[in-house]
């Protein structure tokens, strides 16, 4: 068997055809998805090649295969004909696909690799994670967590709370926006938020120091100070001592 000079090329799928030296003459049709001869198939009419393509290094006929993140699948399976993939698994009309995993139910609203009705006022999905809402009760996101929307808790940075316990969120001071959100619930009865919940004694306070000399920024940073000895004043720079008539109002003016 010789190599002829012509090569077809059909990309990704490589045509050779080869002549046999048998009489009478017999046309031989290589098609390749690969470097290797494992990687061929061999056809005599080239009536064979319509609807030929590569799933991977394995050459297929589209029509009685379908290719699923280059797994070849029937596309006829008993009474059904699929023309879709979900992952490397066919997917049928009366299916969802969700994250790669196939459910035989039809129509649903994909939370992560799991499915539910969107209708189902009782399931909620939150960053990818499904939950359960009691009977007669509200439900709300917190991060990946479901909690009954204020009630009884509230959310603090993704993490949920008990009111019994605290009822404010302390938000940790970030120095640039891509920071990770941080925080810690307190109450606010016995304690106060600058970065981090501070027992509300008699003389301290929290003073949010400006970070460029403009006007106040989310990312502006607290500061614990003294209010029997310092002002929190313009330019918000930091904590400044307090002047001998303790009026904070004339600090920092020229």
């Amino acid at each position: 068997m010789t190599l002829a000079s012509n090569i077809a090329v059909l990309l990704p799928l490589c045509l050779y055809i080869l002549h046999t030296h048998q009489q009478p003459q017999q046309l031989v049709i290589s098609a390749c998805c690969g470097t290797t001869a494992a990687n061929c198939l061999n056809y005599s009419n080239a009536e064979d090649l319509f609807g030929l393509s590569c799933c991977g290094t394995r050459p297929i006929n589209q029509f009685e295969e379908i290719c699923c993140n280059n797994v070849a699948r029937k596309r006829r399976q008993g009474n059904k004909y699929y023309e879709q993939c979900c992952g490397d698994q066919v997917l049928g009309y009366d299916e969802t696909c969700c994250s790669n995993v196939v459910h035989r139910i039809a129509n649903q609203q994909c939370c992560g690799n799991q499915t539910f009705n969107m209708y189902d006022q009782r399931k909620l999905c939150c960053d990818g994670v499904l939950s359960e809402i009691p009977e007669g009760k509200i439900g709300a996101c917190c991060g990946s967590r479901a909690f009954d929307g204020g009630v009884n808790q509230f959310c603090c940075a993704g993490s949920v709370s008990n009111r019994s316990t605290s009822d404010s969120c302390c938000m940790r001071f970030r120095a640039n926006e891509t920071d990770p959100i941080a925080g810690q619930p307190y109450n606010s009865a016995t304690h106060f938020c600058c970065d981090t919940p501070f027992p509300i004694a008699g003389n301290q306070a929290c003073c949010y120091v400006r970070r460029t000399g403009g006007d106040a920024d989310p990312l502006d940073k607290p500061m614990v100070y003294d209010t029997t000895r310092q002002c929190c004043s313009f330019p918000f720079k930091q904590p400044m001592p307090k002047p001998a008539n303790n009026d904070c109002s004339t600090v920092g003016l020229v």
